[in-house]
């Protein structure tokens, strides 16, 4: 996350293989934000996105505009049944 919104020649924001519109950054916020969903405590992420708010002006832009992550329900694990004695 840091890497692809980092101004500089650091940062992946400055590799002219990013095209404006990439669909990756959007997919990052939204990812980012249903990681908060699920974690609203989890004070590494609370830390990275302050981070981003205040660091990146695009990575603020996508916040705002609400970006939300598609989620598919994972299968169900299946149930470990011991085999019934012989």
């Amino acid at each position: 996350m840091r890497a692809v919104f980092a101004a500089g020649p650091t940062g992946l924001a400055a590799w002219p293989v990013l095209q404006e519109g990439d669909a990756l950054n959007p997919a990052l916020v939204a990812d980012l934000r249903a990681a908060l969903v699920d974690h609203p405590r989890d004070r590494g992420l609370i830390d990275l996105v302050e981070e981003l708010h205040s660091t990146s002006a695009e990575f603020n832009r996508l916040w705002d505009e609400g970006a939300r992550s598609v989620r598919t329900s994972r299968p169900a694990r299946p149930s470990c049944t011991p085999r019934s004695a012989r």
